[in-house]
């Protein structure tokens, strides 16, 4: 590949796979180490990070640590899982809390029924987008795309036993979950699907934020 084949080949890749790349690249030719180092730098990767060093490890280690990398993944995934989701709520407690001095019961109540508590609870994913945006900041391995995969199975499993419980059809069972309820019929939706809502919109803020990564790159790069 040429110098800027090389250059676009290496920016369509994700942090962990250059991050690979990084920890095994005595088999690259010259101008492919010299543009994958180049990438590297862009995104603020050192080559001598200690994740690319956790790379090649594994690359060389046995079944036990590569099985210890495994779970660490595995942890990083459950923690940002929490971050999306519990996380988030309590941020917007926490505010709410501290304006308690300022702002009377009365209007905190009508702001929770009105932004928090109403269908699809703008607030809380307007600020799990945010925090999903600014996430590379602590966060940067592809666990954080996955997060919304133990909400799913949570609102799967709320769906099934509330329709069973009912003996309700599946349309309203859906419009049960997912269906624009007033507060308080909408409970079970804070109870499940809002923590979808909220691992989802984490999710679009690591996608927005990568996009908008590789548009500054590009810019960088013809500029």
């Amino acid at each position: 590949m040429h110098s800027n084949s090389l250059l676009q080949h290496y920016s369509s890749k994700t942090d962990d796979e250059l991050l690979v790349l990084a920890a095994e690249q005595a088999g690259l030719t010259e101008d492919a180490k010299s543009s994958l180092a180049e990438e590297l730098r862009r995104r603020n990767l050192d080559e001598n990070a200690p994740a690319i060093r956790d790379v090649h490890a594994i690359a060389t280690s046995g079944p036990i640590e590569r099985a210890l990398v495994s779970v660490k993944w595995v942890g990083l995934w459950l923690l940002n899982t929490l971050v999306a989701t519990f996380g988030v709520a309590m941020t917007i407690g926490f505010f709410t809390y501290s304006s308690q001095q300022f702002v009377s019961r009365a209007a905190r109540m009508r702001f929770m029924v009105r932004f928090i508590y109403t269908p699809y609870s703008p607030i809380l994913i307007i600020t799990a987008l945010v925090i999903g945006y600014l996430s590379y900041k602590t966060f940067r391995g592809s666990y954080r795309y996955w997060v919304w995969v133990l909400p799913a199975l949570g609102v799967v499993r709320a769906l099934l036993g509330w329709q069973e419980s009912n003996q309700a059809s599946w349309s309203n069972s859906l419009s049960h979950f997912f269906g624009f309820l007033p507060y308080p019929e909408n409970r079970d939706q804070l109870d499940s699907t809002l923590f979808l809502y909220l691992s989802l919109a984490y999710t679009v803020g690591v996608l927005v934020h990568a996009s908008v990564h590789d548009r500054l790159k590009t810019i960088r790069r013809t500029a």
